[in-house]
């Protein structure tokens, strides 16, 4: 006899699967960034992008259903269908190309830099980008001004905060 998972144990599982994806991301990403700045081997470089796309799709798989904001603080969620993502607000589709050709980009804006900053979606270049935009700051792909000026004001408290510590 099997125990159903409860609504809570399920959120709670989702929420590490998440975490443990998003951090995955992370290292791949460092990974590639690293392979094209060395100007590695071709073949290596090219199978460290595979491996990096295919975690950039599983994570996407894992945060379907999960809430976004646009740029203009637009609630939506989306789901995956075969090699598309369908946002909610939206009756077209955002192919896994196009998701991967922004993923490229958004990696290259930065330079050396991970998480690389982006100003606004219009920076992607790509069909989609007003919404892939939130979903590379959640994954922390990319940062925007706004997550830069929130980090560093939070640094701010936390110093002030410590110094008033007895």
């Amino acid at each position: 006899m099997t125990q159903k998972e409860s609504h809570s144990a399920r959120r709670v599982r989702l929420h590490r699967e998440r975490k443990r994806a998003v951090a995955a991301l992370e290292a791949d990403c460092r990974k590639l960034l690293a392979a094209w700045e060395n100007e590695s081997e071709k073949a290596a470089v090219d199978f460290i992008e595979e491996q990096t796309l295919k975690q950039l799709w599983n994570t996407l798989l894992l945060f379907q259903q999960y809430s976004f904001q646009t740029a203009r603080q637009l609630r939506f969620t989306y789901f995956v269908s075969g090699g598309e993502l369908f946002v909610s607000r939206k009756s077209k589709s955002i192919t896994r190309a196009t998701v991967e050709i922004a993923f490229r980009r958004a990696l290259k804006l930065g330079g050396s830099r991970f998480p690389a900053l982006v100003v606004g979606p219009k920076q992607l270049g790509c069909f989609g980008a007003s919404y892939l935009y939130p979903i590379f700051i959640r994954f922390g792909v990319i940062s925007s001004p706004a997550s830069q000026n929130e980090s560093q004001s939070n640094a701010k408290r936390d110093r002030k905060l410590a110094g008033n510590v007895i």
